[in-house]
């Protein structure tokens, strides 16, 4: 099965952003891109996607390399 969660989950879970609603703020902004498009929080993500954050002054860019449930 092809695991699947959504953008703001994964990049708290990555420890990307430290609170979810940090990540929320972020994708609702356009910091975040999946795969070269803006998306809407509850997008899935999937290992083999590519993300580009923005974070501040740093851009950051990110291949999905697997989903994880917990932080």
């Amino acid at each position: 099965m092809d695991e699947q969660l959504r953008i703001d989950r994964w990049l708290w879970t990555a420890r990307l952003f430290r609170t979810r609603g940090a990540a929320t703020e972020a994708v609702l902004g356009g910091r975040v891109h999946l795969n070269g498009a803006r998306v809407k929080p509850a997008k899935e993500v999937r290992a083999g996607d590519a993300l580009v954050v923005t974070i501040g002054d740093v851009r950051r860019e990110v291949v999905v390399r697997g989903v994880a449930r917990s932080r």
